[in-house]
């Protein structure tokens, strides 16, 4: 996963050098040895820790908190709603692990930073807060229909599998939520 985010990032900035996983990971390993896979290894597990906490943790508050007396059994719209403002929050915590894993990963020269913490302290300094905030708009727009797609339709859809009662209440109801989660994402994505 990381090796093929890293050839993204880098076949958007150089081109033809990467045709293909097994081209750009060979390329990578020559010219930057193997410690050059894990470039930006720091930053993606602090994204993806913040981002997927604060989204999944904030979901069930905001959707309380929206539907107030209806808590119990919220509409469609006020998961989506939900799901939209925990994308957004989320996304917003994690963009600057997220700057600072694209940077580290396409500095392939490997001068410009020496680590995660080394990125993150010149980009600060060079650019303040700013820098770390470099694409938000669109990552918060992606992350909040993302995840009001992703959480509200599976919210909805395990609601509507248990109220009638076709495939239980255990793992198969959680199983047909996902997947018709996993559609309306997709779609939406």
């Amino acid at each position: 996963e990381l090796a093929g985010r890293q050839l993204d990032v880098r076949a958007q900035l150089y081109g033809g050098k990467y045709k293909g996983l097994l081209r750009g990971v060979w390329h990578i390993v020559q010219h930057e040895r193997l410690p050059g896979l894990f470039k930006g290894v720091v930053p993606s597990l602090i994204r993806e820790g913040t981002y997927s906490t604060l989204r999944f943790g904030m979901y069930e508050v905001f959707r309380d908190m929206i539907a107030g007396e209806n808590a119990a059994s919220p509409s469609f719209g006020v998961k989506l709603a939900s799901g939209f403002l925990a994308g957004t929050v989320g996304s917003i915590a994690a963009t600057p692990a997220d700057v600072l894993k694209i940077r580290l990963q396409s500095d392939d020269s490997g001068v410009r930073y020496r680590g995660f913490v080394d990125a993150l302290v010149k980009t600060f300094r060079e650019e303040g807060v700013r820098g770390l905030y470099g694409g938000l708009a669109p990552n918060v727009a992606r992350a909040a229909v993302l995840t009001a797609s992703q959480l509200g339709t599976y919210d909805h859809a395990k609601q509507i599998v248990l109220q009638w009662g076709v495939l239980g209440s255990g793992v198969m109801a959680q199983f047909g939520a996902a997947f018709l989660s996993a559609i309306a994402t997709t779609t939406v994505a």
